[in-house]
C-alpha cells in the first residue's frame, strides 16, 4: 500500500499493517450474523514543516507525533463493536473518515481485507480508500 502520487517530497509516511478485528460483514446469506476476521492497514502522511520536522522535530517525544496508532487501534475496535456492515467498502471509508477526523492528519489511506467465507479459491478481498483533509486540527 502506498499513498503514491498523493504525497510529495515534503512528507513523511507512517505505515501500520495487519490490525486485526472481528467484524460482522457481508450481505450474502452465509455471511449474515457471522463474525469474520478483517485486517486493516493504515498509511498516514505527515507534512514536513507544519509545526514539526519528523526526522528532527520529534526528538523521541510521543506528544509531538500527530498520529497515535495505539489510540487508532482502540478507536477502530470501538467503532466496529456490535455493528453489522453489508459492504467492505462501507467499513473502509468509515474508518478512513473517522481517523481523519480524530487526528491532525493531512492524508490517510486505509485498506480493509476480508477473507471470504465459502469461497475456497479466494484467499482475500481488499478495498482501499484515500482521504485528504483541507485543514488539520
Amino acid at each position: 500500500m502506498s499513498l503514491g502520487a498523493s504525497i510529495d517530497k515534503s512528507m513523511d509516511t507512517l505505515i501500520c499493517q495487519g490490525f486485526e478485528y472481528d467484524c460482522q460483514l457481508g450481505f450474502h446469506e452465509h455471511e449474515r450474523d457471522v463474525t469474520q476476521k478483517i485486517s486493516v492497514d493504515i498509511e498516514v502522511a505527515f507534512p514536513v514543516g507544519a509545526g514539526f520536522t519528523p526526522a528532527l522535530g520529534y526528538k523521541d517525544n510521543p506528544s509531538s507525533v500527530p498520529f497515535d496508532y495505539f489510540k487508532a487501534n482502540e478507536l477502530i475496535a470501538a467503532f466496529l463493536k456490535d455493528k453489522q456492515f453489508n459492504l467492505i467498502e462501507t467499513v473502509c471509508q468509515a474508518i478512513a473518515e473517522m481517523l481523519l477526523e480524530s487526528f491532525a492528519l493531512k492524508i490517510i489511506k486505509v485498506s480493509v481485507t476480508k477473507f471470504p467465507l465459502n469461497m475456497a479459491n479466494v484467499k482475500a478481498v481488499t478495498y482501499c480508500c484515500s482521504r485528504e483533509s483541507d485543514d488539520t486540527k
